[in-house]
């Protein structure tokens, strides 16, 4: 509990960096069961940023620094882990989408299929991706489902958004890819068995949902989501039709 109260006060600060560029914390915002997760830890592996959920007891949500010889540096900015928009607390922002089919229908409140439940989930969606497309200041963009069939493109720009030199994410970039079942097998072992399977997936694993519906199913999930937001909807969520 020590650790996580000086991590808590250290977070609060932005440095500067030798280059005189100033890399302040940045937000990683996505609906829950997106990979948002795993996207920390290749962020901590590959910049040496730490990254937090400020206020959550779960280690997970705590640095992984704290937990793996992973060469975390707590003196750079951090990256925040967020689910709602009323915890970002940043200017710059990253926004991680998953194909909503796979993360509303993994998460509670879409476990019955009851129209006022997924209203409310689409509601919680949107809400991400309206903040995120009305941001004029530093913003980033990433789909789960890129970061996972091409890794090594969408986490070298990734890092690079993120301040790090092209060099230096190359280098470690290299020899995270060479062991990437080893560090997919660190995380996963985080989580139950159950949500071990649609965690920090493998590519046959992308529609794991998916694939255990129905076509109705899909195309009234697909129907509710565009007439939700029809512009949002085609300019970020079209992809996955």
């Amino acid at each position: 509990m020590k650790k996580y109260i000086v991590l808590f006060a250290i977070s609060l600060s932005v440095h500067v960096f030798s280059t005189n560029t100033q890399i302040k914390d940045v937000t990683l915002i996505s609906y829950p069961f997106s990979g948002n997760t795993w996207t920390r830890y290749c962020i901590e592996v590959l910049t040496s940023r730490p990254t937090v959920e400020i206020g959550s007891p779960n280690i997970i949500n705590q640095p992984f620094g704290l937990q793996f010889d992973i060469s975390t540096d707590f003196s750079k900015p951090y990256v925040y882990k967020a689910h709602f928009i009323r915890q970002i607390t940043t200017d710059s922002l990253i926004l991680l989408i998953r194909n909503p089919r796979e993360s509303m229908l993994s998460s509670k409140i879409t476990k019955k299929i009851k129209p006022e439940l997924r209203l409310k989930a689409i509601k919680h969606f949107y809400e991400m991706i309206e903040y995120f497309d009305q941001l004029e200041s530093s913003k980033y963009l990433i789909y789960y489902e890129d970061l996972m069939t091409n890794p090594r493109e969408e986490l070298t720009k990734l890092a690079l958004f993120l301040g790090s030199d092209k060099p230096q994410i190359e280098k470690r970039l290299n020899a995270f890819l060479t062991n990437y079942n080893i560090h997919q097998k660190r995380v996963q072992q985080k989580y139950s068995d159950t949500v071990k399977r649609i965690k920090t997936g493998s590519k046959d694993k992308l529609l794991y949902r998916t694939s255990n519906m129905t076509k109705e199913t899909i195309d009234y999930i697909t129907t509710t989501l565009r007439e939700y937001n029809p512009y949002l909807y085609e300019k970020y969520l079209s992809r996955f039709e």
